[in-house]
């Protein structure tokens, strides 16, 4: 029988980007673009979480590795977001700090709950996303 995408013998992985929403994007797509990676995320075997400012994103993942870069590809490719920067890239050594969300959605509601990682890398850049996290409502 082959292996699934997600078991627990495949590398697992974390990243974490931020980037700007393309001019040309409507905010009004954030709820479809979130149903639907929800459900690949899931099929997948990635969790992670993503907020949004109303300009910003900063998107955390966790998954198996061949998965979670076959999306990272893609998220660098959408037209949707510009200035993509990835912040944290690195084996996931501990448990998933996003178990139970295929995509956890915040919308910030402080314009400035994402400047920290405006200047974050690595693990002190998924401390300011978390931080940012519990500023959410």
């Amino acid at each position: 029988m082959n292996a699934s995408p997600h078991t627990a013998q495949a590398p697992l992985i974390q990243l974490l980007y931020t980037s700007h929403l393309a001019p040309s994007a409507r905010i009004s797509d954030m709820a479809v673009i979130a149903r639907a990676s929800r459900l690949r995320n899931a099929e997948q075997g990635i969790t992670g979480s993503l907020v949004f400012d109303g300009q910003r994103f900063g998107h955390y993942l966790e998954g198996p590795e061949a998965a979670l870069l076959g999306l990272w590809q893609k998220l660098r490719e959408d037209s949707r977001h510009h200035q993509v920067v990835l912040r944290h890239h690195a084996p996931l050594t501990h448990p998933r700090r996003f178990a139970s969300s295929s995509l956890g959605y915040a919308l910030a509601q402080d314009e400035s709950a994402l400047d920290p990682l405006d200047e974050a890398w690595g693990e002190p850049a998924v401390a300011a996303l978390v931080a940012a996290l519990a500023c959410c409502v």
